[in-house]
């Protein structure tokens, strides 16, 4: 797909929909300021920080307009990641889900093509704080509606002065710094702005090439457009994440020391190894994210094992208070109250041990680990509780020695999981502990191939007579849920240990309850997709377990 199409469906929503009030799929008018601003005040109803478990719940009983707005508010969101990031079956899914949900038409295959291509990589938080990009694009049209057509008109074709003022404006007043701000000054403004959505790399471009700028802005995207000026002389595209440009402002990286041994990741491997040494040198603590199955507590076993660190896991629980994780007092014996340490502390003393945190997003995260927080961030806390030596308990980064003192040493990491198909629970952490923390997605294969399947059936030291057929399998299951390799290894086992071979049962006890959540359409396209494969599956059967744990008769 060319990526002109990109711009061009960029200057379709500028004039059709900022300018003239229309939609950009049909003639109706729908980016009028009134509906902006309900779609504004639906989207802060809820406390929840995942956008797609938001939505649904937000926009319960809204008309039509809405749904039809946010689709487009949807597209505009998906238009620049690459596929790196997000993948084009991705984002035409998250679209037709809110068509679907409102009952509404939706996007032809033709009006989502500009979808396919995207222009650049977005970092993690670009996906993890989608619910404040989502409504930052909302607030920057209603900043934009608030002035007359000519105004706006006006507005938009001065890049510096009118277009930098609205960006700046609606990044102010939602008081959040996102990539989406950088991404639609490049989208309305391709020629001036550059294709780069971080503003951590726009520095340490800038820093890496200040030497050879002529004028000295203030402003950074003026700097980055007199630098690409300057090396437009010498090269034909200036690309800054293309060579011999990404070498000269990227920091070196050390070789990596790890070893993911007994992991399959394919070409993601060196990438992942780097983003776990480099957050563990950085002072972070490390949260691993991705698909059920992918490995995470296991790779977190593993580098804990690997770098020599004593570790201590638990599982998080949607019960843990501070008591679970701090401590309080319980009786003794005799009867007696006795200050108990809970999971944190018992990890810091008498021996320090890393902490494994499995489904870490699972416990309410302000309620269970409030004391952490001043912890992480370098102060001193004295609990409300005395250690049996008579002095209150205290948790500090200082060195210091007592009964009472629960030590957090620099070197100490807590490495957590999360599940980010638990969507009762996913990112319902507070943006305190999430500044500790370096989010690293463990990655899912985008195409299953048989010898990728090889490779895992080899991992698990484990044989299956058809490798075509189970990667193909694997492969459906995919494209309706993202799961990861440990689920598909539990189906084989389990068909390996079943006299009958049976691959139905094996789908039902591991692969149906992933589907939890699924939008009922989709759970049927994967089992029309199971037909070419009824001399060894049951479909039938699937569809019933399907009717039964997902209560598909209470829809009918």
């Amino acid at each position: 797909m060319n990526k002109q199409a990109i711009y061009d469906a960029v200057q379709q929503w500028q004039q059709r929909c900022l300018i003239d009030d229309r939609s950009l799929f049909t003639d109706e008018v729908l980016w009028t300021n009134e509906h902006l601003h309900t779609l504004q005040t639906l989207l802060e109803r809820s406390d929840v920080r995942t956008f797609d478990d938001a939505w649904r719940t937000q926009l319960r009983g809204a008309d039509d307009a809405m749904y039809a707005l946010l689709v487009e508010v949807l597209y505009m969101y998906y238009l620049f990641p690459q596929s790196s990031s997000v993948r084009y079956e991705t984002k035409k899914r998250k679209l037709l889900d809110v068509a679907q949900a409102g009952g509404i038409a939706r996007p032809t295959d033709e009006q989502l093509q500009p979808l396919q291509a995207g222009l650049a990589a977005t970092g993690t938080f670009y996906n993890a704080a989608k619910y404040d990009e989502v409504r930052y694009i909302v607030q920057f049209a209603l900043s934009l509606k608030q002035l007359a057509r000519e105004q706006r008109e006006a507005l938009l074709a001065s890049p510096w002065e009118g277009l930098k003022r609205l960006l700046v404006d609606a990044r102010q007043t939602m008081k959040k710094d996102v990539q989406m701000e950088h991404i639609l000054a490049h989208l309305l403004a391709p020629t001036y702005y550059a294709c780069i959505a971080s503003s951590a790399h726009k520095t340490r471009i800038i820093e890496a090439f200040k030497h050879i700028l002529k004028h000295r802005e203030d402003d950074i995207d003026r700097q980055l457009y007199d630098l690409r000026q300057e090396l437009s002389n010498e090269m034909e595209d200036v690309d800054f994440y293309a060579s011999p440009l990404y070498a000269m402002w990227q920091p070196k990286k050390s070789e990596p020391t790890l070893s993911l041994h007994g992991l399959v990741f394919g070409d993601a491997s060196d990438v992942l190894r780097a983003q776990i040494e480099t957050a563990l040198k950085s002072g972070k603590h490390i949260l691993f994210t991705g698909a059920p199955g992918t490995g995470k507590s296991k790779l977190a076993t593993i580098v804990c094992e690997q770098l020599e660190q004593p570790y201590m896991r638990v599982t998080a629980s949607a019960n843990w208070s501070a008591y679970d994780t701090i401590g309080g007092y319980r009786p003794t014996k005799t009867g007696e109250l006795q200050f108990h340490p809970g999971v944190f502390l018992q990890a810091l003393k008498p021996d320090a041990k890393w902490l494994i945190l499995d489904e870490m997003n699972r416990a309410n995260m302000d309620e269970a680990f409030g004391p952490l927080f001043s912890v992480l961030a370098g102060d001193d806390v004295v609990l409300p509780y005395e250690a049996s030596n008579g002095q209150p308990v205290v948790m500090t980064r200082q060195e210091q020695h007592g009964e009472h003192v629960y030590v957090m040493r620099n070197d100490w990491r807590i490495i957590g999981t999360m599940n980010t198909s638990d969507k009762a629970t996913l990112f319902d952490v507070s943006y305190a502990l999430m500044r500790r923390f370096a989010f690293i997605p463990v990655p899912l294969p985008k195409t299953i191939t048989p010898a990728l399947m090889t490779s895992y059936l080899h991992a698990w030291q484990m044989t299956y007579d058809d490798v075509e057929q189970l990667a193909a399998l694997w492969q459906t299951i995919q494209d309706v849920r993202k799961v990861g390799p440990a689920i598909i290894e539990d189906v084989v086992r389990y068909v390996m240990l079943s006299e009958q071979d049976d691959m139905t049962s094996a789908l039902i006890l591991y692969v149906v309850p992933q589907l939890e959540g699924v939008a009922k359409y989709r759970i049927e396209q994967w089992l029309d997709a199971l037909k070419p494969f009824r001399d060894h599956l049951q479909v039938q059967r699937l569809r019933e377990a399907c009717e039964d744990l997902f209560n598909w008769s209470d829809y009918e």
